[in-house]
């Protein structure tokens, strides 16, 4: 999902930046893409809202507007969590371009946001909050998955693949700053 939304956002940049197709076209675009339907009528999932907010934060991003980004990000990661999977880039662009200090000044506002939206649940039942909250022993049902559905399920519900998800992941980052970081 998160490859295919990259895509359609490029795809949008570039129609943008061209003018080869008027705007009105990629919403009957988007409302004829099956997976789309999908998961926007048939599940409801609040992945596309929070995808909307994370490519706001890209632009931003892109446009030099640090700390308004860093806030939009904020509020994409208060709407689904799985946007906290771009983190690591994202600590990687704020250091290469912006430096330790500047660094921290950005994930300051990230977390102001976490606890200004948290606050009634921090108060009410911190503990009961922060554990519902971040439930890393969550395990992934095999039946909902699309991006994996060529694995056997022995694979994918094996903690090991995830580790190993995990750890190439890190690696292609490292790889990524070493290469690109001296420039």
């Amino acid at each position: 999902m998160q490859v295919w939304l990259q895509y359609e956002f490029q795809g949008t940049m570039a129609l943008k930046e061209h003018h080869r197709m008027p705007p009105y076209v990629l919403l009957v675009m988007c409302c004829t893409s099956y997976r789309v339907h999908s998961i926007l009528v048939l599940r409801l999932f609040n992945d596309s809202i929070a995808m909307i907010f994370l490519y706001g934060a890209m632009n931003l991003f892109i446009e030099n507007q640090w700390a308004l980004g860093s806030l939009v990000y904020s509020l994409a990661v208060s709407l689904k969590m799985n946007i906290l999977l771009f983190a690591p880039a994202l600590l990687l662009a704020y250091l290469l371009c912006l430096g330790l200090w500047g660094t921290i000044k950005q994930l300051t506002i990230c977390a102001s946001v976490q606890l200004v939206l948290g606050a009634p649940f921090l108060l009410a039942n911190p503990f009961g909050y922060i554990k519902m909250a971040f439930d890393l022993g969550r395990v992934f049902l095999f039946k909902w998955t699309v991006n994996w559905r060529f694995l056997p399920e022995e694979v994918f519900l094996n903690p090991f693949f995830h580790l190993s998800l995990l750890c190439l992941h890190i690696v292609l980052l490292g790889l990524f700053a070493y290469t690109h970081g001296n420039k």
